[in-house]
Formats: C-alpha cells, sequence, structure tokens
C-alpha cells in the first residue's frame, strides 16, 4: 500500500491555504482537512478537493460543520495509487428491479449499482444509491415546491452512477477513501452525521402522543371513530370522490393481498405540531407555509388531500396532488415501508400518518395507470 508523503502540501502551501480556503473554519478543522489532503494526496488548490459547510444536526440543533468534497475521478485516482485497483461496473435498475448496463429509458433509474473490484479480495465491492435517497432537489419560492434540479434532470443515471461509486470506492479502500464525499451524494443530503437512531425517535414520539391525547380528552375533545371502509378499484381511485378511502399494510404471506385497514379516527381539533419523528425523511428545511384549505371542486380527494403526517419539510403543508412522479417514487420507497412496518408490529400510526399513507398509496396507483413504470 502507498504511504503519502507528509510532505505533498508544504508549510507555505498550509499557511495559505489556511488564510485563503480555509479561512473561517476552526483551527481544529482546518488541521483535519490538511491532513486529509496529506493522506489522499489531492490538491485543494486545483479543486481535486475542497471544503464546504455543512449543518449537521447535534441533539436539538444544527453544528456548521466542515465536510470535505472531492470527485469520483479523485476517489478513482486515490484508488489506483494503491495498485490494487482492477476496475469497476456500473448498472441501473426500474421498479422490476431488472439490473442494465446502460439506462436508455425515459423514465428515471430507481437504483444504480457499482460493483468495484479489489485485486486482494476474493469479493469485489458493492454501492447501491438509490433514486429517492440521492436526487439532488432545489427549492421552487415562487411555485412553493421541491423540483429536481437542472443537472440531476438532465444527467439524473450518470449523476446516480456516480454516487454508487463514490460508495463501493471507500468501502474497497477504507484506509485511503474513508471521510470523503463527492456533490452528487451531499446533494441529496447524505451525510454520516445527519443519521439517528429511529426506534429512540419511536419511542419518544408515541410518548408525546400519549401526552396529547390525554390532554385532549381533559380539554373535552370528541374523538369520532369512523368505521372501515373497503379500498376503491383503480377506476374509483382515478374519479373524484368525497372523501379518502384505501388500506395500508403489509401481506400475512408473499403473494397475498395486503390485508385492510380501518380509516383513521377523525380529531375535531388541530393538535399542535410535533418534532420530526422516524417516519420523516431528511433533510430537514425551514418550513413551507401551507396552501390555502379551499380547494377546486373537480380533483378526486386524495389530490387536495394536504400533508400534515409526513412531517419532512419538503412534503409538509402540500397537496398530494401536487407531488411530482419523482416525489412519489421517493414515497413509496422510503415512507411508506415505515408505515407498513409499524402496523405489521400492531403498533399505532399517528391519525394524520394514516391519511397521508391512503393518500399517497391512491396517488402511486393513480400515477402508474397512468403512466406505467
Amino acid at each position: 500500500m502507498n504511504h503519502p508523503s507528509e510532505e505533498f502540501l508544504s508549510p507555505e502551501d498550509i499557511a495559505v491555504l489556511k488564510r485563503t480556503l480555509l479561512a473561517g473554519y476552526t483551527e481544529d478543522e482546518q488541521e483535519n482537512f490538511i491532513r486529509l489532503c496529506q493522506r489522499t494526496q489531492l490538491d485543494p488548490f486545483s479543486k481535486q478537493i475542497y471544503a464546504t459547510r455543512r449543518w449537521v444536526k447535534k441533539g436539538d440543533s444544527r453544528t456548521p460543520t466542515l465536510v470535505p468534497v472531492t470527485s469520483v475521478i479523485g476517489l478513482t485516482a486515490i484508488a489506483a495509487r494503491t495498485g490494487q485497483y482492477d476496475g469497476c461496473e456500473t448498472f441501473w435498475a426500474g421498479n422490476d428491479g431488472v439490473w442494465k448496463e446502460e439506462w436508455i429509458a425515459e423514465e428515471f433509474p430507481v437504483a444504480a449499482k457499482c460493483i468495484v473490484y479489489h485485486k486482494q479480495r476474493s469479493h469485489p465491492e458493492v454501492g447501491i444509491a438509490s433514486w429517492a435517497g440521492y436526487c439532488g432537489q432545489t427549492y421552487n419560492a415562487s411555485a412553493k415546491r421541491w423540483e429536481t434540479t437542472e443537472f440531476w434532470e438532465r444527467l439524473g443515471p450518470f449523476m446516480l452512477g456516480k454516487c454508487a461509486k463514490a460508495q463501493a470506492l471507500r468501502g474497497a479502500y477504507p484506509d485511503q477513501c474513508s471521510n470523503l464525499y463527492i456533490s452528487e451524494e451531499l446533494q441529496g443530503g447524505i451525510s454520516e452525521a445527519d443519521q439517528h437512531n429511529d426506534e429512540a425517535k419511536i419511542t419518544e414520539n408515541r410518548k408525546k402522543e400519549e401526552e396529547l391525547l390525554k390532554k385532549a380528552a381533559a380539554q373535552g375533545v370528541k374523538i369520532v371513530e369512523s368505521k372501515p371502509v373497503k379500498k376503491p378499484t383503480p377506476a374509483e381511485a382515478a374519479a373524484p370522490a368525497p372523501e379518502i378511502t384505501g388500506t395500508v399494510g403489509t401481506p400475512a404471506h408473499p403473494g397475498e393481498h395486503p390485508q385492510p385497514v380501518p380509516a383513521p379516527a377523525q380529531v375535531t381539533h388541530s393538535a399542535p405540531q410535533e418534532e420530526p419523528d422516524d417516519l420523516d425523511m431528511e433533510p430537514s428545511q425551514p418550513p413551507q407555509p401551507e396552501p390555502s384549505a379551499e380547494a377546486p371542486a373537480g380533483p378526486p380527494a386524495w389530490a387536495e388531500h394536504v400533508i400534515q403526517g409526513l412531517r419532512n419539510d419538503k412534503y409538509l403543508g402540500r397537496k398530494v396532488g401536487d407531488l411530482s412522479p419523482v416525489e412519489l417514487a421517493a414515497i413509496e420507497a422510503n415512507w411508506l415501508p415505515k408505515v407498513r412496518e409499524v402496523l405489521a408490529k400492531g403498533e399505532k400510526l399517528k391519525q394524520a400518518q394514516q391519511d397521508d399513507a391512503v393518500a399517497f398509496e391512491e396517488a402511486i396507483k393513480h400515477s402508474k395507470l397512468e403512466k406505467p413504470w
């Protein structure tokens, strides 16, 4: 294994780096970044590696932190210098789960997979990047919605493939490539420091829900339980409907249809907003204003449903009918499986989460009828 020279950056280079590109960062962050440059032999002055400011969640607050960024070419160069890099293969897949060597479909792929070969390993390293987890998005303030960024819109499969390759390279060469991310990964909000303990969140939010229910009972708030409703057919789902109906659940055995779940209880007052829980999807952004409660007549009830249970700021307060196919795919891949997991355990969902889940499933079903994957 190659051992990078400690003189890759001279004392003069380091002094200039601290005064210019690293100005504004703490001394510890500067030293960590410089050591990373020495170890990887990536040149910060030619943008082979550069420092970015990321807000990392620590407890209840977010702290500005230096996150080093490189390119997939930079990671490949590091791997090649070890003398053990034996090439890679990249594949893409849609909802059918079939991996293809090239992606030429009009629709975006669901995931990309990269296999990196190491000469001294009996098994290759595999990295898989999902579209829902990595797709770069930007907030359109005038339209009040999140949209896919220009590069991801035009070069989505290529960008997703780079994310998968970066994953695999870090796994195959951890000593050389650890703590190095490419910009495409960070555009989707992926950061090891952003991970949190889902089980702790579930316990914490369950306690909060119990407290809210007790408070509602003490204030004399009436809870109206609705009767189980029949799951609509695809034709019924596509047509205007006076109320939302649907099922959320998981098959008891492979091949079986999901079991119906009773419609959620209707609360006659608005409960206070809660902290994000394990059914949120990162990254978090400043809250968006809720759209008008008045909805024009005509669209199906699920299309006019205002999202309240999925407390991620990309979706909170928006109408389900305004979501793009990419956003619906992200919900189908990341959020609905968590809902089904909670229900499979016999645990109770919040009312707003149940309402959202029913509307999302109808929207996804309608979307697939409109344009099958």
